[in-house]
């Protein structure tokens, strides 16, 4: 048997490494970014399509695994860059800026599993 095996849809790991499941997680969100990076969307539009469909898939897929608050950081830097292009803001913004339900109310990950 494998290190890591899937049973109803939730990935376990005989050594209890969350490698392998971080690094699913970091595929999905580069993924999804990718797709709605060149898309001719708003920002309210990309943080709902975030919130309502990204951090569902995610929260499924880490039901078994606790990450980090710097994990779940770095799987979402792909999201959170693109959530500050499409609204037009700086990079160097600070990104609880954009975690404020006054601003755009997007999902932060660590503070949602």
């Amino acid at each position: 048997m494998t290190t890591s095996f899937r049973f109803l849809g939730v990935w376990f790991n005989i050594k209890s490494s969350r490698d392998f499941v971080k690094k699913q997680l970091k595929r999905k969100c580069c993924s999804f970014a990718a797709t709605i990076r060149p898309a001719k969307l708003s920002p309210k539009q990309v943080v709902y399509l975030h919130n309502a469909i990204l951090i569902p898939k995610l929260e499924y897929r880490m039901q078994v695994t606790h990450l980090s608050e710097s994990d779940c950081h770095l799987i979402t830097r792909s999201i959170r860059s693109v959530v500050k292009h499409k609204a037009n803001f700086s990079r160097s913004l600070p990104n609880p800026i954009l975690f404020l339900s006054q601003a755009l109310g997007l999902i932060n990950l660590f503070a949602h599993q």
